[in-house]
């Protein structure tokens, strides 16, 4: 498998699955302003109103807090921008979210069967130098102890399919169920998707899993 390979599976279980707020966790470690902000890609097809979204995530501290509201900036002093960009040939409009709205949006369009997500840069998103794993660097990989067993992309020969997560991300499941939850995730991942070597778009599976 190429290490792209294991950082798009990442990706699209972090976009689709996960709580806007890991974005933001992401945003804030990167602290991604308005020179550099996340951006999440969708083409929209067979639609009068849309060609294209492009969901906009930025979190960074302000030069001059005071002069800003208190309701703009959270406890820690970050200011959090959610917006989207939505245009139709040459014409384009922003509209701007809380994090609820920012979610359901996220969630309606992942969720549309005319929208395609645009996969752009993904290595300056999980790559090597990032720090959105435990330690620093990108994300870690899991196996089905639940233990961190190293970085996204570097899985040893004989190991089954990889779960990469964020370090924020695994602090959740963690939260949830210790090692368990996320044990639970990589046997998930690997019954639902368990060829290593499989080529093509990655396929979405869910780090949740239902009881029955």
């Amino acid at each position: 498998m190429l290490v792209n390979d294991v950082i798009l599976e990442s990706y699209y279980d972090f976009v689709k699955d996960d709580n806007v707020e890991d974005i933001i966790d992401h945003a804030k470690s990167d602290r991604r302003g308005p020179s550099n902000p996340i951006y999440v890609e969708y083409v929209v097809k067979d639609n009068s109103k849309y060609d294209g979204i492009k969901l906009i995530i930025m979190a960074y501290k302000p030069k001059n807090p005071n002069e800003l509201e208190a309701k703009q900036i959270d406890q820690e002093g970050w200011l959090i921008e959610l917006r989207a960009m939505f245009h139709k040939g040459s014409n384009t409009h922003h509209e701007k979210y809380n994090v609820n709205q920012f979610q359901k949006l996220m969630d309606k369009l992942n969720d549309a069967g005319n929208v395609e997500r645009i996969e752009e840069d993904l290595r300056a998103w999980f790559g090597k130098g990032k720090k959105g794993g435990a330690g620093g660097g990108g994300w870690d990989r899991y196996n089905t102890k639940g233990e961190r067993i190293g970085k996204c992309g570097d899985s040893k020969k004989g190991e089954g399919k990889p779960k990469c997560l964020s370090k924020s991300r695994a602090a959740s499941l963690r939260a949830k169920g210790g090692k368990k939850a996320i044990a639970a995730a990589v046997r998930k991942k690997r019954k639902n998707d368990p060829n290593k070597n499989r080529r093509g778009k990655a396929k979405n599976v869910s780090n949740t899993t239902r009881k029955s």
